[in-house]
């Protein structure tokens, strides 16, 4: 895993208490449903 070129948490160092979350809802209030397999260049 070390090794592996995909970053599996981007900017993790810059997370605090107080800022956004790392995925927000869209307009409608609704977060983006994951596509595992589908959507391979990114977590969510």
């Amino acid at each position: 895993m070390l090794n592996h070129p995909h970053e599996f948490a981007p900017n993790v160092d810059k997370l605090t208490v107080d800022g956004p979350a790392p995925v927000m809802p869209d307009a409608d209030g609704k977060y983006p449903v994951p596509e595992p397999g589908i959507k391979i260049d990114r977590e969510y």
